[in-house]
């Protein structure tokens, strides 16, 4: 999944709900690639980096199909 938003270098976590990516790769400040882990239904999408949490669009949700 890529994930589009601000603030992103030097990325330490993404979380899709309370799951933590298996592995993800910051590819810009703007830009994540992250591999979601197993899980059902509409959960929030959470960036951590060095100075806190990392805004993601569109509203930081991810949807399970």
């Amino acid at each position: 999944m890529i994930l589009i938003g601000s603030g992103f270098t030097g990325a330490t976590a993404v979380h899709f709900g309370s799951n933590s990516a298996p592995t993800f790769t910051t590819d810009s400040d703007t830009q994540i690639t992250a591999v979601s882990p197993p899980g059902t239904g509409t959960v929030a999408v959470t960036v951590t980096t060095p100075t806190g949490p990392a805004a993601t669009q569109p509203q930081g949700q991810f949807t399970y199909s």
